[in-house]
């Protein structure tokens, strides 16, 4: 049987992408979204602080990430804190997100390790990754939170784009607040290097079920 040069090459690609997913492994989600009882839009009316559950293994909130690249990277943060504070007599609103860089995943020890290096996120001199609004603005049924992202030592502006999905009530039967949102930016715009085989764009998923504090 005679194969044309791309019949070739989208075959070679092929093995390469299911070779790699099954050497490097992709990491499954823990989530367990709970269903929104109140569909809610008007966020400005929260007030207070609001925080995502703590812990290693968490299942009511989650930041994943995509790299592109000749070698495409899918993971997540294991430790964080999303924070959403609210004053409606001023109508204002802010979002605070902190990572630690040593808590990610993606499925593989060595690959974690080399992502912790200094190419990366540097996470021994640079241990917490950090997201501050400075102002939250409405677009038609979604938000966007413009702040500063701090990386790798690199304070620098960035937009993140979120919905509010509306509020339920939890297996305790305390009230949340749940969030989504995708980012993507740079990684090189934010003091990260140029690597071989490594895409410049990376990907952030978050959902969050927040609680009144």
């Amino acid at each position: 049987m005679k194969y044309t040069l791309s019949a070739l090459l989208i075959l070679f690609l092929s093995s390469c992408s299911w070779v790699e997913e099954n050497i490097w492994g992709v990491p499954e989600s823990k989530l367990e979204k709970t269903i929104v009882e109140n569909v809610n839009n008007d966020i400005f009316q929260l007030e207070g602080s609001y925080k995502s559950e703590q812990g290693v293994d968490i299942t009511s909130s989650e930041i994943s990430f995509e790299v592109d690249g000749l070698s495409d990277t899918k993971g997540r943060f294991n430790a964080f804190t999303i924070e959403l504070k609210g004053n409606p007599k001023k109508n204002q609103l802010s979002l605070n997100v902190s990572i630690q860089s040593n808590s990610i995943f993606t499925e593989n020890e060595t690959r974690d390790e080399h992502l912790l290096n200094e190419d990366f996120f540097n996470a021994e001199t640079y241990p917490i990754i950090a997201f501050k609004s400075k102002d939250i603005c409405a677009i038609d049924s979604s938000f966007i939170a413009k702040g500063k992202l701090s990386l790798v030592g690199v304070e620098s502006k960035i937009q993140v784009p979120f919905n509010y999905l509306g509020s339920s009530t939890d297996a305790a039967g305390e009230t949340i607040y749940i969030f989504e949102g995708k980012v993507e930016f740079d990684r090189t715009s934010h003091g990260m290097q140029e690597a071989p085989s490594v895409g410049n764009i990376v990907t952030l998923h978050f959902y969050t079920e927040l609680k009144k504090q």
